[in-house]
């Protein structure tokens, strides 16, 4: 007998490589100190000049106007967008926020591809995944060696966020931005995260991430007494006792709801 059921199946069709961090850059500015500008402005004293402002830096300008001169004319006011790299998420090399931007980028893309999936009743999960790409990273060629794990680390974090109904803390209540189609991504609903396998394709075109979604049916989870009937009461942290017809009785909480942890559970 096979230890998994499937469930249901979810396939993210062209999975995003790159985030959109923002719609429009800002612009930078040369500050007296720090980058250098180039020679044909800094040393052009009759149109330049550094002037000092409000915020008690000194920015370079143009005599005539005294305006800043901008640091960056050709991408100032374009869209600015960052390869998704695990490792670096991971690693900390990607700033707290741009990570967060990152993540929320990918969680979005998830949602047209989760609409028709019907609320999930059957516990606990393990959540498998195939990872469809080039074998060659045709976004990043620099990166001959790329890890399976390292790229697929974000799209793995995000789908269960996604699957809970990507909760948010708006002032001081708690509010989901999407469908929820499991009640939480604990170890009580979810024995196993989503694990990847690489499927090597011809084309970037075709990349896709296929999550499949069992149920657990291994003896060793099964026979467990936090998988087996659980009392509604204190949501399962307690193990029925035999019960009697008419009567239900957790040695957790005893029907209370609060927990006793003085108790302990076989």
């Amino acid at each position: 007998m096979s230890d998994l059921k499937l469930i249901t199946t979810v396939t993210i069709e062209q999975y995003i490589r790159r985030a959109l961090m923002s719609k429009a850059r800002m612009k930078k500015y040369y500050v007296k100190g720090q980058k250098k500008p180039p020679d044909r402005l800094y040393k052009n004293i009759d149109k330049y000049a550094w002037q000092q402002f409000p915020n008690r830096k000194e920015y370079l300008v143009e005599r005539a106007t005294r305006e800043r001169v901008v640091a960056n004319p050709r991408t100032a006011g374009s869209e600015k967008w960052k390869l998704i790299n695990g490792n670096k998420m991971y690693s900390g090399e990607i700033a707290r926020w741009d990570k967060e931007k990152i993540m929320t980028e990918i969680r979005k893309s998830y949602i047209p591809f989760l609409e028709e999936v019907e609320p999930i009743t059957l516990f606990p999960l393990r959540i498998l995944a195939e990872l469809h790409d080039t074998y060659i990273d045709e976004l990043n060629p620099t990166d001959p060696d790329w890890d399976i794990d390292n790229r697929f680390y974000p799209y793995g974090k995000a789908f269960p966020d996604v699957l809970i109904g990507w909760p948010k803390w708006i002032k001081a209540e708690k509010v989901y931005l999407t469908r929820r189609l499991i009640p939480d991504d604990h170890r009580g609903y979810i024995t196993q995260p989503p694990a990847p396998k690489f499927i090597p394709i011809e084309s970037s075109e075709d990349r896709k991430i296929v999550f499949k979604i069992f149920q657990d049916l291994s003896l060793v989870v099964q026979e467990h007494w936090a998988y087996k009937e659980k009392c509604m009461v204190c949501k399962g942290r307690g193990k029925w006792i035999e019960p009697v017809v008419g009567e239900v009785t957790c040695p957790a909480c005893k029907g209370t709801g609060k927990r006793d942890n003085r108790i302990k559970l076989k």
